[in-house]
């Protein structure tokens, strides 16, 4: 009898036009399925309204470029199995966010229960880390479907993963290790030049230094370092985006002295390259 069960919500949700996620063990991890989103041009509608949308289907992770700052991601899952499925849904980058509104709603579309995460005012309150987690449970061959409000400033991207309450805290441990193991890479690589500059004192080697250590600066913001391990949110955190214009500047400057611009091709000088006769050269 269970087997046919299942047969039968495996039939019915092939055929079917939105997109849904099995539910099949205790010790969910998904990192790959599809999901729906409807993009509210008019960034007024509410729930209701938006049920009766035709949703698009796409990936759990995905970006839609700027300008759009509304959009609703519904997302529906069936357990399979025959004991209560308590499930945590990540949003891994919500530390760019503006504000996230949740909407559990049950087969026939009834609304269970509604939970607001307004990041831009709380968000060491709200997240964990650099996610949004919204906690629910499926009893067992329930259906479900969570609708996801994301607003916002100009540009939206996602990224969605599905866990279990075991793999879910993993997550948040191990999540970012491999950009900090990054991160220290390039943290050595800065010291070792900077020490050469110290002992040789050629610029090149300062210069150099100070552009990766701009683009740490950079780096450990927008990929969710200061977020997820720092708490470091909102107007303090977008300031290391000027780690971008500073890395920029330094590599300039590295590579002015490296090539020796200044003095060796003078703005309006001209130099005979071979076989392309007399050329301008003109210094960064």
């Amino acid at each position: 009898m269970k087997f046919i069960i299942t047969l039968i919500f495996l039939i019915s949700f092939t055929f079917a036009q939105e997109s849904i996620i099995n539910i099949t063990s205790d010790t969910s991890s998904i990192t790959d399925f599809k999901l729906d989103y409807f993009i509210d041009k008019t960034q007024k509608m509410d729930f209701e309204e938006v049920k009766s949308q035709k949703f698009t289907q796409g990936k759990n992770k995905d970006c839609l470029g700027a300008k759009i700052i509304n959009v609703w991601i519904k997302i529906k899952l069936v357990n399979l199995t025959d004991k209560p499925q308590k499930l945590y849904l990540h949003q891994d980058i919500a530390y760019f966010f503006r504000k996230m509104n949740y909407f559990e709603v049950d087969e026939k579309g009834i609304l269970l229960r509604k939970q607001e995460k307004n990041i831009s005012h709380s968000p060491q309150s709200v997240l964990d880390g650099s996610n949004a987690i919204f906690k629910f449970t499926l009893e067992a061959k329930e259906i479900k479907t969570i609708y996801v409000n994301e607003q916002t400033y100009a540009y939206h991207f996602y990224s969605f993963s599905l866990f279990g309450e075991k793999n879910s805290s993993e997550y948040l441990v191990y999540e970012k290790v491999d950009i900090v193991f990054f991160v220290g890479l390039l943290l050595a690589l800065a010291l070792y030049n900077f020490f050469i500059f110290i002992s040789s004192g050629y610029k090149e080697y300062l210069y150099y230094s100070l552009y990766i250590f701009s683009a740490i600066i950079w780096i450990v913001y927008m990929y969710g370092v200061l977020a997820h391990y720092l708490n470091i949110y909102g107007v303090t955190s977008y300031r290391f985006t000027a780690g971008l214009l500073f890395s920029a500047i330094f590599l300039s400057l590295f590579i002015q002295t490296l090539v020796n611009t200044r003095t060796d091709y003078k703005t309006g000088e001209t130099t005979n390259i071979r076989g392309y006769g007399d050329l301008s050269i003109f210094s960064l």
